[in-house]
């Protein structure tokens, strides 16, 4: 039994899904989030400008290239929120990421163990910084 979930796509349609799962992957790195950024604050001014729901639909359905600025925006935005899952689901992941990390890595700032004092001020900076723009 296959569980072929594209086997009803033609090459195009394939190509176009691969495609799209390229860019929602890689909206998760934050390096190319500060990219993005300043072309979804740019289509964020335009709609806000627009007298109806529709124009704004109009405006973002015709360009591919905006409709992905916005994937990414929304990804990040999933991705960001991870923070606010229950501790037990949080441990679960925090356990399996360390199980499946090389020790010797050095540790950011806001993941060194031996900063735990510092913690809540990067944790802030962060969410001021990177969150909050995504999230209004």
């Amino acid at each position: 039994q296959s569980l072929n979930i594209f086997q009803n796509l033609n090459k195009r349609q394939f190509e176009t899904v691969l495609h799209l799962f390229e860019v929602a992957i890689i909206a998760t790195d934050l390096a190319l989030y500060f990219k993005k950024r300043t072309m979804f604050q740019k289509i964020v001014d335009a709609i806000e400008k627009m007298e109806t729901e529709e124009e704004a639909i109009k405006y973002i359905s015709i360009d591919p290239t905006k409709k992905e600025v916005i994937m990414a925006m929304m990804m990040t935005g999933c991705d960001l929120s991870a923070i606010t899952k229950p501790w037990e689901v949080q441990s679960k992941v925090g356990t399996f990421q360390i199980r499946n990390t090389a020790f010797t890595i050095k540790c950011k700032p806001m993941m060194d163990r031996n900063k735990g004092d510092e913690l809540p001020k990067l944790q802030v900076g962060f969410i001021d910084f990177v969150c909050t723009f995504v999230y209004k």
